[in-house]
């Protein structure tokens, strides 16, 4: 690949700046695929999910469901669908509530309502075909508990730099976490920014200029929201044993924005002997947008072409929806009561 060239650049710009193609079907015939835009019936009051289908021209080999991170939405992965699509595969994805071109408050959701959002976009595979799931940061925190509650039959999950640990620096050290766990019920309302630095997601200069132009792009992080982050992340770092899916995790060492050995614990957690790890030793947290995307796309066919055979049947539903909750720990109770002793003395102080 040559220095600073855009990956993906045309296909995802192409579609973000053309208002022709918000919604519709649009066709590549010369690559053999088509992609369809149009709004699904979310879970939830009025909740409408923009979501994107790619299609191969021939009879689909499996179906890739994808789902993006924090602060971004799927129109972003419009050059990993097309990638995958060329493969075979049809792939599917969609803006999560509260991101992209989706129904519901910006920054203020709950990993509930997220984990709703990723069972309608797996209604929407093909039943009789083998059924991929693949999640990037966020995303790979909201794939991974999903099916950790729920003994949904896919045929294998795909975990890019996942969200396993909250960063304790700089913009959530662990007393900002206790406050936020303890106080988010009453702080719905309040968004912070999420200290997101931008260059530190890619080493592709090209990338820069589509990262601040698209304004779907929002790191804006309601109190609320990051309490259910904390806990979902908390959930994962206690329950890596128990994950029972075919795995590939894909890590970037020079990760910027999460710890990467975070995520590597929870791998070294799963004690399924179906799990394969690439750790790429340049990769930045937005490996599928730049030097790596190759090497990343190759390692993701050579999984699932090695599964894609397997048929794992209908997901049935009654699906299980969020996490049980990590108690605070004796030391972390202290540490809060000290925290609000202390304002009680300042504004017994400010009265007298």
């Amino acid at each position: 690949m040559k220095e600073g060239e855009a990956i993906g650049y045309n296909i995802n710009e192409d579609f973000r700046m053309d208002p022709d193609k918000f919604l519709g079907v649009f066709r590549n015939v010369q690559k053999g695929y088509s992609i369809e835009k149009s709004y699904l019936v979310g879970r939830g009051h009025q909740i409408q999910l923009y979501s994107t289908r790619v299609t191969p021209k021939e009879t689909p080999v499996g179906t890739v469901c994808l789902v993006h991170g924090f602060a971004e939405h799927s129109g972003r992965y419009l050059h990993v669908m097309e990638d995958l699509a060329m493969a075979g595969y049809q792939v599917l994805a969609l803006d999560l509530r509260g991101f992209g071109y989706s129904g519901g408050p910006r920054g203020s959701c709950t990993v509930v309502q997220l984990h709703q959002d990723i069972h309608t976009l797996l209604e929407q595979a093909q039943p009789e075909l083998p059924l991929f799931l693949m999640g990037f940061s966020m995303g790979g925190m909201l794939v991974a508990s999903f099916l950790l509650n729920n003994k949904v039959n896919v045929s294998g999950a795909i975990l890019v730099n996942p969200l396993i640990e909250v960063p304790s620096i700089p913009s959530m050290p662990m007393v900002k976490q206790i406050l936020v766990k303890s106080g988010a019920e009453d702080l719905k309302d309040i968004v912070a920014n999420s200290l997101i630095n931008p260059t530190s997601l890619t080493k592709c200069p090209p990338q820069f200029y589509s990262i601040f132009k698209d304004t779907m792009n929002l790191p804006y992080l309601g109190v609320h929201f990051a309490k259910y982050l904390i806990e979902c992340t908390e959930f994962l770092q206690d329950n890596g044993h128990r994950f029972q899916t075919p795995l590939l995790m894909l890590l970037g060492e020079q990760d910027g924005l999460l710890d990467h050995t975070k995520a590597l614990r929870f791998y070294q957690q799963v004690s399924f002997t179906d799990k394969q790890l690439r750790k790429f030793p340049q990769g930045y947290h937005e490996m599928h947008n730049d030097r790596e995307f190759p090497e990343v796309m190759s390692a993701i066919r050579e999984f699932i072409d090695a599964r894609k055979e397997k048929k794992v049947g209908e997901m049935r539903g009654g699906m299980k929806y969020g996490y049980s909750v990590r108690p605070l720990k004796v030391k972390r109770r202290l540490l809060l009561l000290a925290l609000l002793l202390g304002l009680l003395l300042r504004l017994l102080g400010y009265y007298t």
